[in-house]
C-alpha cells in the first residue's frame, strides 16, 4: 500500500520540547565501563527517581505488576558531540562504519536511548520514588524521558534479527589480584563488575594492547585491570575516589 508523503509538516510543527520525567541513580559513573546494551550485567542495580508528586503517584499504578520495562533516556553526555550518519561499533572491531540508525550508537540526530530493564520493586519516600531496575545501561544521573512496560506478546518477537550485530560476543576471563579481592569481598562487588569487565569494556581500537592498565570508576571506586592476553582480563587495584577535597 502506498501512502501519500506530499504534505510536510511546517518548522513549527515540528517543533516540540522533552522534558525528563526522572534521573537514573546507578553504579555506574561514567561512559567507560558501562555495558554497552540493557541485560548484560544483571548484577549491576540501578533505580528511576521520580519525585513524589501527585500526579507520578498515580501514573505509576499498576507499574509493580510488570517484571520488565522499556526505559527510554536523553543520552547527556553528548551534548558538546555531533550526530555522526556513519558510526563504528565495537562488535564490528571499531574499524566498519554502518548507518547509525542501524546502531544503538549515542552519536544520533536526537540522543534517546532504550533499554529493557528487569524491574525490582517500588520503594516510596518523603520526596522521592525509586523504582528499582537490574540490567540498566545507563550512567548515574542520565535524565529519564518515559517508562513503558515491556509486552511479552508483542515485543518478544521470534525469528527476528540484528543484522551485524547477531551472534555471541566473546566472554572473557576475569581475575583479581589479593587487594583488588580483598576490597570485592568487603564491599560486595563481585558480581557487578565481573558482569562488566567480562564484556570487555576496552575500545576495540585498543584490544590488541595487551599489558596497558585501563582504569574506571564503578560504585565508589576506581577500578584499574589490565588484560593478561586476549581472553582474560586481571584488575590489578581497586581505590576509592577521592572527595572533591582530596581526601
Amino acid at each position: 500500500m502506498s501512502q501519500d508523503t506530499s504534505s510536510t509538516p511546517s518548522p513549527e510543527e515540528n517543533s516540540f520540547s522533552i522534558q525528563p520525567i526522572g534521573f537514573i541513580a546507578s553504579d555506574l559513573k561514567e561512559k567507560f565501563g558501562t555495558p554497552r546494551q540493557a541485560g548484560l550485567c544483571l548484577s549491576v542495580a540501578s533505580s528511576i527517581i521520580l519525585e513524589n508528586s501527585a500526579f507520578n503517584r498515580e501514573a505509576i499504578t499498576g507499574l509493580e505488576n510488570c517484571s520488565h520495562l522499556w526505559v527510554l533516556a536523553w543520552f547527556h553526555k553528548n551534548k558538546d558531540m555531533k550526530a555522526r550518519s556513519l558510526v563504528r561499533p565495537p562488535r564490528l572491531g571499531g574499524n566498519t562504519k554502518v548507518g547509525v540508525f542501524s546502531t544503538r550508537s549515542p552519536y544520533r540526530p536526537n540522543p534517546i536511548s532504550i533499554s529493557a530493564c528487569a524491574l525490582n520493586g517500588i520503594v516510596f519516600k518523603k520526596n522521592e520514588i525509586i523504582i528499582e531496575i537490574d540490567g540498566c545501561d545507563l550512567v548515574h544521573g542520565t535524565p529519564v524521558i518515559d517508562i513503558k512496560p515491556y509486552i511479552p506478546y508483542a515485543d518478544a518477537i521470534e525469528d527476528s534479527s540484528a543484522g551485524w550485530a547477531d551472534g555471541d560476543w566473546p566472554i572473557l576471563e576475569v581475575s583479581y589480584s589479593p587487594q583488588a579481592r580483598a576490597i570485592l569481598d568487603k564491599h560486595q562487588l563481585e558480581d557487578g563488575l565481573t558482569e562488566i569487565l567480562c564484556q570487555d569494556p576496552r575500545p576495540a581500537y585498543q584490544k590488541k594492547n595487551e599489558g596497558k592498565v585501563y582504569t574506571f570508576q564503578f560504585n565508589a571506586f576506581d577500578i584499574s585491570f589490565k588484560t593478561i592476553n586476549e581472553t582474560h582480563v586481571r584488575v590489578e587495584e581497586i581505590t576509592a575516589l577521592k572527595d572533591k577535597n582530596g581526601k
